[in-house]
């Protein structure tokens, strides 16, 4: 089988599924129809042109004319791509001409720079029978031809469906046409300060796509919209928590279900080090998308700098999202992970008021090494940590905040102003200790420096695929069960009840040691109606 040169295929030797044809202004399938079309590179256009004609207002009457060659009948959605600018016409007449008629769409081509941005589904007949023009009726001064895409719809769910969760990503929201997979509070990536840049803020690190489908093959679209260093290598798929493929590819992901016809989890980790948005998901016709089991994992938050976000550097092996540490940590405690760390940060205390949905269970932080590379300011990183802590307390008064200092470095020596790593250690270690002895017992520290070596680093500063592996199972035998999983399986359910029931000895009874003693939720010593109230709350959440 061969698959079209504008097609998507699944892989060779399987059925052609899920057709996207796209025809740009240098393809056979477009066509001058009227009037004079110039050519501009400006921007970001598909290939290496588009072409360009001044509205009816300052000349005379031009079109054009994209014409694609679709293999099989059925709906499709249309869309079309062109570099906006303040020149463009706010109301540029796309024309779809399809297999019930005629649909004329005014585009407004000052917004939406270098994106897709849909037209509609509509029936089609297989061959060259269709085709989208454009025509130069419009305003203020010109118009442009770009691109046009051509998709199937069959079995085509839309990017926002209810049954599609995310993960990891709190913020995600509909932004031109697709589902921006946004970690960080928009309002912090519209106002960066100097602790760290949005454009890395915005990348997709330990961001999950879950779906449930009786398909026989799935395909997920996603624009990639930017590409920080190279060390992405795309997405990692999972069905049925049992590793399926990693997908090089930046904006298609296909697989064949393990299990035809049966009910599959899907889950798509999204890339490490590249901003993605979801575009859409398409099933097999007639497979249906089906309700996720309940999720009882626990949640775990991961704030800290490109040591966290996931910025290996072996050779030979590629980083992942699924490489990094917190992503491993999550994995051997069975906890869901929500990574909102920063390649390149210094401690940001605003991250700390973010407003996270689901609220963590767990929070763990590592920072530091910026802070003393860029201004090795004590005083300045001091007063910044432990705002960061006052405001993650003001978000989640009760929840475990594990404290880790700085991992082993090349960079230990003093730099300007003399301090050395281990002066921002013992930093972290006083505030930790100082808040402990006014009443937050929910908050620990853990020695980052004990628990590396030089040998788990690829470049003196960050760990190696398997310096993290090793560094995150050091951690999951340290961090003890967040509070109220009780029998440390990283869900809440009726055996953390249980335990709970088992353990409670009333008001001013100080609590047994071992497992009873981690249930003390307001460090008061006892078990009484507060912790009740505090797991029915968790528990409900």
């Amino acid at each position: 089988m061969t698959c079209l040169a504008v097609a998507l295929c699944l892989w060779a030797g399987r059925a052609v599924r899920g057709q996207t044809i796209i025809v740009d202004n240098a393809d056979p399938g477009f066509t001058v129809l009227q009037g004079t079309w110039n050519s501009g590179s400006f921007g970001t256009p598909v290939g290496q042109d588009y072409r360009w004609a001044l509205t009816t207002g300052g000349a005379t009457t031009a079109a054009v004319e994209w014409r694609p060659e679709l293999p099989a009948p059925g709906p499709y959605e249309v869309a079309v791509h062109f570099v906006s600018g303040a020149n463009r016409a706010t109301d540029a007449p796309f024309t779809v001409h399809h297999a019930a008629g005629a649909t004329t769409v005014p585009v407004d081509q000052q917004q939406h720079d270098s994106t897709w941005v849909p037209l509609g589904t509509f029936d089609f007949n297989a061959g060259t029978g269709g085709a989208i023009t454009l025509a130069n009726a419009a305003g203020p001064t010109v118009v442009i031809a770009d691109a046009v895409r051509l998709r199937s719809a069959e079995g085509r769910v839309p990017y926002d469906h209810p049954l599609i969760r995310i993960g990891g990503a709190s913020f995600a929201r509909v932004v031109d046409f697709a589902l921006r997979l946004d970690r960080i509070d928009p309002a912090l990536l519209a106002d960066p300060n100097d602790a760290f840049a949005a454009t890395v803020a915005v990348l997709t690190t330990g961001v999950t796509v879950r779906f449930r489908t009786d398909s026989a093959t799935i395909r997920a679209t996603f624009n990639h919209l930017s590409h920080v260093v190279t060390e992405g290598t795309g997405y990692v798929v999972f069905q049925d928590g049992v590793f399926d493929r990693l997908v090089s590819d930046l904006e298609v992901v296909e697989s064949v279900s393990n299990q035809p016809g049966a009910p599959v989890t899907w889950e798509i980790v999204c890339p490490s080090y590249d901003q993605v948005t979801l575009s859409d998901l398409v099933l097999d016709p007639n497979a249906a998308l089906l309700p996720l089991p309940a999720d009882r994992r626990l949640r775990y938050a991961a704030f800290g700098d490109s040591i966290t976000h996931g910025s290996e550097l072996d050779a030979d092996t590629k980083a992942d999202s699924t490489t990094s540490y917190p992503w491993v940590l999550a994995a051997n405690r069975g906890w869901e992970l929500h990574s909102l760390a920063v390649g390149g940060s210094q401690v940001a205390p605003a991250f700390g008021a973010m407003q996270l949905h689901p609220r963590p269970d767990v929070i763990t932080i590592l920072w530091g090494v910026n802070d003393k590379a860029r201004d090795n300011d004590l005083a300045r990183f001091t007063n910044r940590y432990d705002a960061l802590l006052g405001n993650l307390r003001a978000a989640h008064p009760r929840t475990p905040i594990h404290c880790i200092t700085m991992i082993t470095c090349n960079c230990e020596g003093p730099g300007g102003n003399g301090y050395t790593l281990d002066d921002y250690r013992e930093a972290i270690a006083t505030i930790v200790a100082t808040r402990r002895a006014a009443g937050d017992c929910h908050l620990h520290l853990l020695r980052g420096e004990d628990l590396t070596t030089l040998a788990d680093l690829t470049d003196g500063t960050h760990l190696s695929v398997a310096g993290a592996a090793a560094f995150a199972s050091e951690l999951a035998g340290m961090i003890p069960a967040p509070w109220g999983d009780f029998d440390n399986d990283g869900t809440r359910g009726p055996a953390d009840w249980q335990g709970l029931l088992d353990c409670l000895a009333g008001p001013d009874t100080p609590a047994p040691p071992g497992p009873c003693e981690a249930l003390d939720v307001d460090c008061d010593t006892d078990l009484d109606l507060h912790e009740v109230l505090a797991l029915q709350q968790r528990y409900d959440a």
